[in-house]
């Protein structure tokens, strides 16, 4: 997050108005430090009130949060603003603006992808020695404009043969199968990206349900303890469940889970159907997040 501020951002030389103006220009969320001083001041009501104008005129997200560091009331056309209150407890009142500003950012880049995930699942089935599916599994909400195309991307440390088995989007609420244009835009030893393209519109919930085949993925972390990859969230969600299945053997049964996520839950081994599933879950993931497994083998090997 960058922070415009006036002492550091204008340098002796600079024309006031010119670098003011380029400062608002620039700007997605607009704090106003309220006091009765700069109620009174012709420069802040004319930045506050010019940040409006541009953001109105060109249609844009308008984000003015009111910061107020005095008991006073708020005129008119300011308190149809959520204010946060500072009034001595400058720590809770700054917190809660970091949240705010957070929350803000979450919605600008939900605009700027076109969509919003809601739940986002990854699994990992070790099939035998050698062998992974890999299946992920996303349900997305179109944000401000129709949903156009979801780009299913796998990476692996190891090389290995990496072939698409299935890639396709269906209507969240019905379970029906969309017709879409699937390309696989790269896919070599270590990467592997496909593509669903198609045109949904605002406010309908799809699910994209993408699945690998790969060899020499975890296959040596079995047998050797090689270092295992780590997952990055790069963008917001509201759930995100990552599932490890194993066999039900002496190879496989002492292998478990972890991460450091402060949101994460990790859920007791399950066994059924002859196989153990060890679960991950984390709420919240935010934007820019690092979600990182350690997935140790209790036999004598572990990656992390």
């Amino acid at each position: 997050m960058n922070v415009w501020i006036d002492d550091i951002q204008i340098i002796p030389g600079d024309v006031l108005l010119e670098r003011i103006n380029a400062g608002i220009n620039q700007a997605h969320v607009l704090v106003l430090i309220v006091s009765r001083k700069s109620l009174e001041s012709d420069w802040v009501r004319y930045e506050w009130t010019t940040y409006v104008h541009k953001k109105i005129s060109k249609g844009e997200d308008l984000y003015l949060v009111p910061f107020l560091i005095e008991e006073l009331e708020l005129p008119p056309e300011l308190s149809r603003y959520r204010y946060i209150e500072a009034k001595g407890d400058y720590r809770s009142a700054f917190s809660e603006l970091a949240v705010s500003v957070e929350r803000i950012a979450v919605n600008l880049a939900n605009k700027a992808r076109g969509y919003q995930t809601l739940v986002g699942e990854h699994s990992d089935r070790l099939l035998d020695q050698n062998s992974t599916q890999i299946t992920q599994k996303s349900t997305m909400l179109p944000v401000g404009r129709p949903f156009s195309k979801y780009e299913f991307h796998h990476w692996q440390d190891t090389p290995g043969t990496l072939n698409l088995v299935r890639a396709k989007l269906y209507d969240s609420m019905t379970g029906e199968v969309l017709p879409c244009n699937t390309q696989v835009l790269q896919h070599d030893d270590h990467n592997f990206v496909v593509r669903c393209s198609l045109l949904v519109p605002h406010n309908e919930s799809v699910t994209f349900l993408g699945e690998l085949q790969a060899e020499n993925y975890l296959s040596r972390f079995v047998s050797e303890g090689a270092e295992y990859t780590e997952f990055v969230v790069r963008f917001p969600i509201d759930l995100f469940k990552y599932t490890l299945i194993t066999p039900n053997t002496d190879d496989y049964k002492k292998i478990i889970v972890r991460s450091q996520h402060r949101n994460a839950k990790i859920l007791p081994r399950i066994i059924r159907g002859g196989e153990i599933f060890h679960e991950f879950k984390a709420r919240n993931v935010r934007f820019g997040d690092d979600i990182r497994f350690n997935i140790e083998n209790q036999s004598g090997y572990s990656t992390k």
